[in-house]
């Protein structure tokens, strides 16, 4: 599952951005991308109370740029043990994140110590 999940990820900015194809055509692009990226992903892992704004839901938003979003350039880091290194890369255009109710990002950048997510599982 976890490259399914990073695969998932890695193309979410890209869908926003309108630089992925979406399978649909019913909707507008960004309506249709959201979608794709919050309420058919909690389907399908079987997260029963996300992906959709309602009461009893997890407040799991963020806040973009339909204009601006996208991938910043990657950044070559040294943070892995022994000195490896990764690269990583930004989003351009992401105005706020909110995981449980509480700020993560805000005016696009990252909240100190705001950690309220915690592990997710399937509903059953």
């Amino acid at each position: 599952m976890t490259s399914l999940t990073a695969r998932m990820y890695s193309r979410s900015r890209a869908i926003l951005a309108g630089r992925r194809p979406t399978p649909h055509s019913a909707l507008s692009p960004v309506p249709m991308a959201v979608w794709r990226l919050t309420g058919h992903v909690a389907q399908v892992f079987g997260l029963g109370d996300r992906g959709l704004i309602r009461p009893g839901y997890a407040a799991d938003l963020v806040a973009f740029d339909p204009d601006t979003v996208g991938d910043a350039d990657p950044v070559r880091v040294w943070d892995l043990p022994a000195g490896g290194d990764r690269l990583i890369a930004g989003a351009e255009g992401i105005v706020a994140v909110w995981v449980n109710g509480a700020a993560i990002v805000r005016d696009s950048q990252p909240v100190e110590d705001a950690y309220p997510g915690a592990l997710v599982r399937p509903s059953s």
